[in-house]
């Protein structure tokens, strides 16, 4: 159970709220500016294609191993190019 402040002090109950306060406000977890809200839409065509060629590309390189963060040399020397 957290334990109460005792150096912050209790908000005056006439204080007026800041506008720019009341305009962030929102349900979401994270802010508009931060990350928008997805949109719904259907993708189609090559981008569909090369959307699931970089997941299966990371996954594949993840369960093989291969940290990516290192960039290619280190797929190189998996691979013996390099």
């Amino acid at each position: 159970m957290p334990q109460p402040l005792p150096d912050v002090p209790d908000a005056d109950p006439d204080a007026t709220v800041d506008p720019a306060w009341s305009d962030l406000r929102t349900t979401a977890a994270l802010p508009s500016w931060y990350q928008p809200a997805a949109m719904p839409t259907q993708v189609v065509g090559w981008r569909r294609a090369a959307a699931w060629t970089v997941v299966v590309m990371l996954v594949s390189s993840a369960s093989a191993g291969l940290c990516l963060t290192y960039g290619p040399d280190e797929l190189w020397r998996f691979l013996g190019i390099g």
